[in-house]
């Protein structure tokens, strides 16, 4: 355990709050399929967030790995493609290789503007449903002239999937933290240093 004065805690080897959070491929901590969707999770992301501002509030380093895509939505900065990999390296890479494949090979794929996501609306924890990515888009195929919309509009659905985990808890850490932190200039690689620690010159004074 740690108190305050830039203590340290760490966490268990296990992610904390397994029905909260899976870890990536890289090893980072992202919300689990559905997290914030019910009452019962969207209040344990709550209390966590809570915990969690009041140790940083106490100068308290906490070892939590959060992934980066999901850093930036609880900062309030839209996740980009960039931060795909993140989240599901092996989609990441599948889009990034439709968005180089030629006209025919596009078109040979059959895909439509209409992706499976994990977590969405209506999905149960394991299971995806398919969300349209544009209105009727399960009858509007995907093409060269489109890909790059599609691929855009796809990595967005897979990150909204996380937005109510990432409300819920950052519910919780306004509860100790300024409100207006969230809307400021953090990257999140600031913010992961300022919960892991590592680096000088970022700290809760500067979200004042």
């Amino acid at each position: 355990g740690g108190g305050g004065g830039g203590g340290r805690l760490r966490p268990t080897p296990q992610p904390p709050f397994p029905s909260l959070f899976v870890e990536t491929a890289s090893r980072e901590l992202a919300p689990a399929p559905g997290a914030g969707r019910d009452r019962a999770s969207a209040l344990r992301l709550a209390f966590l967030g809570r915990a969690l501002g009041k140790l940083l509030s106490e100068g308290v380093l906490v070892e939590l790995p959060l992934a980066r895509f999901f850093v930036k939505m609880l900062l309030g900065q839209k996740p980009d493609l960039g931060d795909l990999a993140s989240l599901d390296p092996a989609l990441a890479a599948s889009l990034a290789a439709l968005r180089r494949a030629g006209a025919a090979e596009i078109e040979a794929a059959g895909l439509t503007f209409a992706v499976g996501v994990r977590g969405a609306a209506g999905a149960g924890a394991a299971a995806a449903v398919d969300v349209e990515l544009v209105p009727g888009g399960a009858s509007l195929p995907v093409t060269a002239s489109n890909v790059a919309e599609f691929v855009h509009r796809a990595a967005a659905a897979h990150f909204s999937a996380a937005a109510p985990a990432a409300a819920a808890l950052r519910s919780g850490l306004e509860d100790f933290l300024p409100h207006s932190w969230p809307r400021r200039a953090f990257s999140a690689a600031e913010f992961a240093v300022l919960l892991g620690g590592g680096r000088a010159g970022v700290s809760v004074e500067d979200m004042r």
